[in-house]
Parts: structure tokens; C-alpha cells; sequence
């Protein structure tokens, strides 16, 4: 039995009976993928959790050596750990400094061995559905992304979705009786609504990974909706004329923003390559398109 979005809402029923007005809750929708990482292989990374073991699972490092090896799914279910959305939120808010200076009162701060305590809890976001992490393939460029071998390789993740179904996932902040008020928390909320669809969960954001949705009701503030200076978004439609390349699945094609990325990283360092040295060629790549 899947328990974790029935006790949301077990919270959230003693919330409006004992502490009215400091409960929020909604359901958010991850659109394509968020990055879990290699979880459990011991020399890899785990930037959202795969948690909540689906009874007994044995495994060893030995399963995880080979990409073609992999299993397709883990014995896991994902979800987004509270630990990180509030992180996504305090460095949405230390960004803008009329919010900024409200941030510490309200979730909290530590300098220099000082604790401040916020009135704010957060609570693990679980799916609407179990879920289970997905396998999935990249072909990192730099270095440091570059794991057992030391070049560029085919290394496989596994992510939140599967890349074919948006997943709906209920996400819920609750404050502290006594010490919170029902306007701090929905103030709160609207960070929480507005940072996760600014920032997206997990890495490799900017490759597609983690974009997520806030409600349908989601109307934010003022103060919440403005952009920062450097800060655009654009949209384009293309039309695609002639044999594209695919995704990691041969036999599900797809078109992911990792191509875009490499398309315009390859026409520019050629571009450039043509009036510069390489290493001052790839300096821009490496500030804006990473190369």
C-alpha cells in the first residue's frame, strides 16, 4: 500500500483543526525528468533521493559497472526530499533583496556557531502515484562529470519520470504552532510555488532536467513575480525538415534540449575557432553554454 500522499493529508486535516491556516499543500507536476543520480553505486552522486526500499533489495557495485547492464528501474520510489525544496527556496530568496531580508526570520539562518530558528517546516514531496527511478543516459564533456573512465563516456542516471508522462507530486509546507502565522506561511508558499518553477529540481537544469510546475492556482505576488535583471526567457518553434538524432533510447525517439545545446555549442566553437585560439574559443561556451 502506497502511504505517502495519505499522510499529507492526515497532516494537513489536524492542521485545520488545531492550527488553522498554517498548512499549505499542492500538487506540482514534474514535465519531463529530474535527476536522481546513480544511487545506490557508491562512486556516483544522489542529488534527489530515491528512498523508501520496496521490500528487500541485494545489490552490489558490480551491478552497476557496465551502462548496458543497468536495470531499466530501481526497486526505489522517488521522491524530492524537504532538504531540497527548502534550499531551492532559500536561494530563490537570496537572490532578491526585498525577500532576502525576510528569510531569515522565516526559515532560519546559521553564522558563525549562531542558530536562528524558522517557523516554517517542510515536508518530504511525494508523487501522487509511486515511482520509480527510471534509467537514463548522458554523455558528459567536462572533466568532473566524467566518472570511471576519465573521457567522455556514456554514463548512465536515473531520474524521477521517465520522460513520457508528466508526474504529479504534492508538495507541503506546515508552521510552527505558536510561533507562525497564517499570513507568514502563505508568504512562504508563494516563495515555494514561485521558486520551484523558476529553478526546477535536482541538476542538470539547464539540460531539461527538473522542470517542474506550480497549481493551476498559483497567482503570484508582485514582489514574487518579478525577474531579476539578467534573468529572460524565450520561446521558439522550430520545424524539423529532415532525420534528427534521437535520445538514449533508440526505440523511443526523442528530441531533448541536451541536442539544442550541443548543436549551438558545436556551430559556435567552430565559429569562433575560426578568430580565436581554443582556449580563448572556449572560454564562452564554457560561461554560457557549458562546454
Amino acid at each position: 500500500m502506497y502511504t505517502a500522499p495519505l499522510l499529507v493529508n492526515l497532516l494537513a486535516q489536524q492542521s485545520a483543526s488545531r492550527t488553522p491556516g498554517l498548512f499549505k499543500q499542492g500538487t506540482f507536476t514534474l514535465k519531463w525528468r529530474a535527476k536522481v543520480g546513480s544511487f545506490p553505486a557508491p562512486d556516483a552522486e544522489t542529488l534527489i533521493s530515491a528512498g523508501e526500499p520496496n521490500g528487500e533489495w541485494k545489490w552490489s557495485t558490480r551491478d552497476f559497472a557496465n551502462v548496458g547492464e543497468r536495470p531499466d528501474t530501481l526497486p526505489l520510489r522517488c521522491f524530492i526530499p524537504a532538504s531540497s525544496i527548502r534550499g531551492i527556496v532559500r536561494a530563490w530568496a537570496k537572490q532578491r533583496p526585498a525577500i532576502r531580508e525576510r528569510l531569515a526570520a522565516l526559515l532560519g539562518e546559521q553564522t558563525e556557531g549562531n542558530i536562528t530558528r524558522g517557523k516554517i517546516d517542510f515536508l518530504d514531496a511525494w508523487p501522487t502515484i509511486p515511482t520509480a527511478p527510471t534509467l537514463d543516459v548522458v554523455t558528459p564533456q567536462e572533466e568532473f562529470q566524467v566518472f570511471h573512465t576519465g573521457k567522455p563516456a556514456p554514463h548512465a542516471l536515473y531520474t524521477f519520470g521517465d520522460g513520457l508522462e508528466p508526474v504529479e507530486v504534492v508538495v507541503a509546507i506546515r508552521g510552527k504552532a505558536g510561533q507562525s502565522t497564517p499570513e507568514e506561511v502563505s508568504e512562504v508558499w508563494q516563495w515555494v510555488q514561485q521558486a520551484m518553477r523558476s529553478h526546477g529540481v535536482g541538476s542538470r537544469t539547464a539540460a531539461g532536467y527538473g522542470e517542474i510546475s506550480a497549481p493551476d492556482s498559483f497567482v503570484p505576488a508582485p514582489e514574487v513575480r518579478m525577474r531579476l535583471p539578467d534573468q529572460r526567457i524565450q520561446r521558439f518553434s522550430f520545424e524539423l525538415l529532415s532525420q534528427g538524432s534521437s535520445g538514449a533510447d533508440n526505440k523511443t525517439p526523442e528530441l531533448r534540449p541536451t541536442h539544442w545545446r550541443g548543436w549551438l555549442r558545436g556551430w559556435l566553437l567552430r565559429f569562433l575557432l575560426g578568430v580565436m585560439t581554443p582556449a580563448d574559443a572556449k572560454g564562452p561556451l564554457r560561461n554560457k553554454l557549458m562546454l
